[in-house]
């Protein structure tokens, strides 16, 4: 299986969230100088990170 690092495609994921969810992850994706959906998938990574380094 490929890394994060090593992958050169993306796929898209379509989800519901409540609309103030949102918002917040957008005020802070802003605040990092990142996309909404780089700010997301960064979050993925660090929790994969933390559940498999045990």
């Amino acid at each position: 299986m490929a890394t994060h690092d090593e992958e050169k495609r993306t796929e898209k994921i379509y989800m519901k969230i409540k609309p103030s969810l949102k918002a917040k992850a957008q005020e802070r994706a802003d605040e990092e100088g990142r996309s909404l959906s780089n700010y997301i998938e960064q979050l993925l990574i660090k929790d994969w990170n933390e559940h498999n380094e045990k």
